[in-house]
């Protein structure tokens, strides 16, 4: 179904807190970056969604993600 580019992984507590909801922005983004590192993925190739319990399905591609 996908090819060997595509990378699904999920963090852990010892990866520390990833929402910025629970902790500091600056603890949030180190965490994030290490979790990245940890996976070698480029961070210009990341990004990130919120997941919300519903029918909608939405598809995350170059025409809709936003550049930082």
């Amino acid at each position: 179904m996908f090819n060997d580019e595509v990378l699904f992984t999920n963090s852990t507590t010892a990866d520390g807190n990833m929402g910025l909801q629970f902790g500091t922005e600056q603890d949030v983004l180190l965490n994030r970056r290490r979790f990245l590192e940890k996976h070698r993925i480029n961070p210009k190739n990341f990004c990130l969604m919120q997941c919300d319990h519903g029918e909608q399905i939405i598809v995350v591609n170059n025409d809709n993600v936003l550049a930082s």
